[in-house]
């Protein structure tokens, strides 16, 4: 099984240490799609740049990372994938890591196995379905970055797909600091997503 591999990235040496972490121990034969943010246009129109370029590739899944990830796990890719394998409404499987969502931030390193169905995941890491993308789409471009997550996560539910998360797969998500543009990405995403959760955009 190949899966499509693709981050965005402001900094290139920055993705490409990224992917050849997770390369290195996906368990899984990857195609690598490093899109760079050369004009600050932000994370969500350059991921959509290499999700649509992992689409065009017909693979079945294509994982997305961030740039601020580092993988010790061997075969944590075909794990996820072969949680998507087992049920047909699953979108989108995705490890533990240090992030914001719940429970997924409660993740621990070396649990036993097991899958936990969830409203929301991160998009730190995480492999989609391809027919799953097709029907939900890519992520909103009116977001910069920091709100397209819970954003597609809620699109993903209103149209019928599970989102998973997957215990026994870690990630470490060191984060980065973020500088002025990215402050201001954050404002402005959070505050276009509670707009839209006041106006009952997701219903």
């Amino acid at each position: 099984m190949k899966v499509a591999l693709t981050t965005a990235t402001l900094d290139p040496a920055a993705g490409l240490t990224a992917c050849k972490s997770a390369e290195a121990t996906a368990g899984a034969d990857t195609k690598r799609f490093i899109s760079i943010d050369l004009s600050g246009q932000g994370g969500c129109k350059t991921a959509n740049t290499g999700l649509r370029r992992a689409l065009d590739t017909k693979l079945p899944y294509i994982c997305y990372i961030n740039d601020d990830v580092e993988f010790t796990q061997q075969d944590w890719l075909a794990r996820l994938v072969e949680v998507l394998e087992s049920n047909p409404r699953y979108a989108t499987a995705a490890p533990g890591g240090h992030c914001a969502t719940a429970p997924q931030c409660n993740a621990e390193m070396n649990i036993s196995p097991g899958v936990t169905s969830v409203k929301h995941l991160s998009h730190f890491c995480e492999v989609h379905k391809r027919e799953a993308l097709l029907d939900i789409g890519l992520f909103d471009e009116a977001f910069y970055h920091y709100g397209c997550d819970n954003d597609w996560n809620l699109r993903a539910a209103q149209k019928g797909w599970k989102l998973v998360w997957v215990r026994d797969v870690w990630v470490n998500h060191f984060g980065c600091h973020p500088g002025r543009r990215m402050v201001d990405w954050m404002e402005h995403d959070q505050k276009l997503y509670k707009k839209r959760l006041n106006e009952g955009y997701y219903r």
